[in-house]
């Protein structure tokens, strides 16, 4: 088969054998492995004597490791940019710090990064022990210390799916006539799908009473995710949501998935004693013909909200502004703007978004401005070719059954439209207070907190003291979690002071106060 598809040239073509695994996967995990380990043995040696030159040498080798060096011994060592990449990263999500940074850390392309040497933050230590991603294991360990664990176990779910659990055809009208006439149909089946898809979140955000809940729900594509899990769920049998999922073209499949990785997620949860033990599971049983236990978040305005909290806390610095079009500046926008794209290139969320007609239609005004987003892919859609496949479905037509238009574009998914406050209070980064009182945040998202009346240089200098004292609780609670050596086993951090049960919990009310009311 080889020889025919590669015209009797395979041998040309085709590489002698797979490569490696460690070519082929994100660096992020084996970095915090590696890490882990350093900080483990750098511990062990701790305890040897004074008198032991072997320990006396590791202590002096014990301000940090370098990762690049590390993996440099492999049999087949990774390339050392994409290593610095993965430290990057985990240092953009906070698992890891910065100890000594290289002669010339701005190059990329520099050669000497393998003398930066880095340490596990108390964050890094838990999620090298947590089997996911480090920005789901992140949105987890936040969701535990916020106390929103259960739409932070669906989010995680979610995200670590390959599938979408959003089917774009109703499976009783999916099936094929023999003349293969199938065109018609198909598009029928997406618009009906896509009709169903509306009328789910209308019912469930119209049974919750509306208000702040519908505001979250309509602009997030996560959190709607989470509301229809939290509906399935609420079917007492297995036949009820299978029927139910039918109903609303849901992938029953992807969603009984999901909470298997939910209960995984949760078992690691309470091994890393950040949930208590369990007395029954949630898990529907062995065959799947037990109720399972309803989430009734969306009931809870103030849960949904900190759930959004959790994916900026995760998600970021994945962030896109809105760009609203401007008749005066003869600015067309309607696309999303991020950090690492050049600005004349169109970006939007990809065609099984649910805001996607919202980016379309942007006003001239309007209160969605960022986004956090889960990644990104770009289509291309020539005529007579269809856009790429993700998540197991095809996105080559959006929810209204259209075709895109065939022009290279930036796809963003899993796009969620949130508040200015959760990003300045969850979201990483260096933040800057300017002399015009602006609040800059790794020098390119720009807020202005207060009013003119009260001063904007106080709203900012407010908000950033109040990230401080969140983040110092935060790192309590992490930090609280670990073994109770008396130096945090060692654990590189950069907040430091006690804070008291009293003050953690004035914090979150404060902190659950302004994401209400923004």
């Amino acid at each position: 088969y080889a020889e025919e598809f590669f015209g009797g040239n395979a041998g040309g073509v085709m590489l002698d054998r797979t490569a490696a695994e460690i070519f082929r996967t994100p660096l992020d995990e084996l970095v915090l492995q590696v890490c882990l380990f350093w900080e483990m043995a750098t511990s062990s040696s701790s305890m040897v004597t004074n008198g032991d030159d072997e320990g006396r040498r590791r202590r002096r080798r014990g301000r940090g490791m370098s990762p690049i060096a590390f993996l440099n011994g492999a049999p087949e060592p990774p390339h050392p940019s994409k290593v610095w990449h993965a430290c990057c990263h985990l240092r953009e999500v906070g698992a890891l710090r910065l100890v000594i940074p290289p002669p010339s850390e701005g190059n990329i392309a520099s050669t000497d990064h393998d003398q930066a040497l880095f340490r596990l933050t108390p964050l890094g230590y838990h999620l090298a022990q947590l089997p996911v991603d480090a920005k789901v294991g992140k949105i987890l360990l936040v969701g535990c210390i916020l106390g929103c664990t259960e739409p932070a176990l669906t989010i995680a779910a979610a995200l670590s799916h390959s599938k979408s659990i959003w089917l774009n055809y109703l499976p009783s009208s999916s099936s094929r006539g023999n003349d293969g006439t199938t065109n018609t149909s198909k598009a029928q089946s997406r618009e009906m799908a896509a009709k169903r898809h509306r009328e789910l979140i209308l019912s469930i955000v119209n049974g919750s009473g509306g208000g702040t809940t519908a505001t979250v729900v309509h602009r997030a594509d996560t959190i709607a995710t989470v509301v229809a899990y939290d509906a399935w769920t609420s079917r007492s049998t297995r036949k009820d949501r299978k029927l139910f999922a039918a109903t609303h073209a849901l992938d029953h499949g992807v969603l009984w998935e999901m909470n298997r990785l939910r209960e995984q997620f949760r078992d690691c949860l309470v091994a890393a004693d950040f949930l208590p033990p369990r007395v029954h599971r949630r898990d529907g049983g062995a065959n799947g013909d037990e109720s399972l236990s309803p989430l009734s978040i969306v009931d809870d305005e103030t849960t949904l909200l900190l759930a959004t909290a959790c994916l900026v806390a995760g998600l970021y610095p994945n962030v896109a502004t809105l760009v609203r079009p401007n008749k005066e500046k003869r600015i067309r926008g309607r696309r999303l703007l991020t950090k690492d794209v050049a600005g004349g290139e169109t970006c939007l969320p990809d065609f099984s978004s649910f805001q996607r007609d919202r980016v379309k239609n942007a006003s001239e005004v309007g209160k969605d401005v960022y986004a956090v987003y889960h990644g990104t892919h770009r289509s291309v859609n020539p005529a007579g070719f269809e856009t790429p496949r993700q998540g197991g479905r095809s996105m080559g037509t959006h929810r209204g059954g259209s075709t895109p238009p065939s022009s290279s574009c930036l796809l963003l998914s899993e796009v969620n439209f949130v508040s200015r406050l959760a990003l300045l209070l969850f979201g990483g980064g260096e933040m800057d207070v300017r002399d015009d009182g602006a609040l800059v945040v790794d020098d390119w998202l720009k807020f202005k907190v207060g009013s003119e009346r009260s001063g904007y240089d106080a709203g900012g200098l407010l908000i950033r003291e109040l990230r401080v004292e969140l983040e110092r609780v935060l790192l309590r609670r992490i930090v609280g979690k670990c073994d109770d050596d008396d130096d945090n086993n060692g654990l590189s951090s950069d907040k430091g002071g006690a804070v008291s049960l009293q003050q953690q919990k004035r914090v979150m009310h404060i902190v659950k106060t302004l994401l209400l009311e923004g």
